[in-house]
């Protein structure tokens, strides 16, 4: 849990960074590409390696926790439906 919150206030803390950089003349956007919560490997699109990342520990317990992808501390067939519905999704 102390993972996510420190995760969420550094996110938090570049958000503001980025808003306030906007009024000076440039954007923090550019240099932070942020992955979304279903692109577990982090390739920039949704494929059969984030369904594969999310069954490999599916039901299991420990895990990272990327694979949580709607963060409710269980990875479950929910988190699997997410990484589906943005297959072949990219950004």
């Amino acid at each position: 849990m102390k993972k996510k919150l420190i995760a969420v206030s550094i996110v938090l803390m570049i958000s503001l960074m980025s808003s306030q950089a906007v009024g000076i003349g440039f954007s923090l956007s550019g240099i932070f590409n942020h992955a979304r919560n279903w692109d577990i490997n982090v390739d920039g699109s949704g494929n059969f390696q984030d369904l594969g990342a999310v069954g490999l520990v599916y039901g299991s317990d420990p895990f990272d926790g990327r694979e949580d992808v709607n963060s409710d501390d269980k990875v479950n067939f929910q988190d699997l439906g997410e990484v589906g519905l943005h297959y072949g999704d990219s950004y």
